[in-house]
């Protein structure tokens, strides 16, 4: 009887010492996991926005590439309102097209405006948004009618609950 004591002491005594291992082991490799992973989130973070704004710059590119070539400006050459109009909504057109196959960043809308910030034509519909003063409505577009580089900050909600799956833009604001 006395050996079968001795042998289970040794076995709880053993068995209390495998837990302490345990525990302080997995202790250390939690927290190193645990630092690992904010170390990995935090850079994460980091690249998420240098690539972010790298394609930003990249298709700011783009649209100035697109803004100066000659069928664009050419629409600002035509007398009439109807036939600039038109030719507007043709090239809006034509550029949300190649923008689709190309492999570009595809823009929801392509419009272009008149020097008052006026919507002359976009995709879609010739007359979609024609004669809207976006300058009043979005305060960056002025500031980049005026030759300045600007950032916005567009604000969208939807019912998540509803069917429509259209967003609603509530609220723009420049970015600081």
């Amino acid at each position: 009887m006395h050996r079968m004591k001795i042998g289970l002491v040794a076995a709880i005594v053993l068995l209390a010492l495998t837990a302490a291992v345990y525990v302080v082991v997995t202790r250390e490799l939690k927290d190193s996991v645990v630092q690992d992973l904010d170390t990995a989130v935090s850079r994460a973070q980091r690249i998420h926005g240098d690539v972010a704004r790298l394609e930003a710059m990249e298709f700011e590119n783009l649209v100035a590439q697109l803004s100066h070539r000659p069928s664009v400006v050419g629409v600002f050459d035509k007398s009439d309102e109807n036939s600039r109009r038109q030719a507007a909504f043709e090239q809006c057109e034509q550029i949300n097209g190649q923008l689709r196959t190309g492999g570009k960043p595809k823009a929801d809308i392509v419009a272009m405006l008149d020097s008052s910030g006026k919507v002359l034509a976009r995709d879609l519909n010739v007359n979609a948004m024609f004669g809207e003063d976006l300058r009043s409505k979005f305060p960056a577009v002025g500031t980049a009618l005026s030759g300045k580089a600007t950032k916005d900050i567009w604000t969208f909600q939807r019912n998540l609950a509803s069917k429509d799956p259209n967003w609603l833009l509530v609220e723009t604001d420049e970015a600081a």
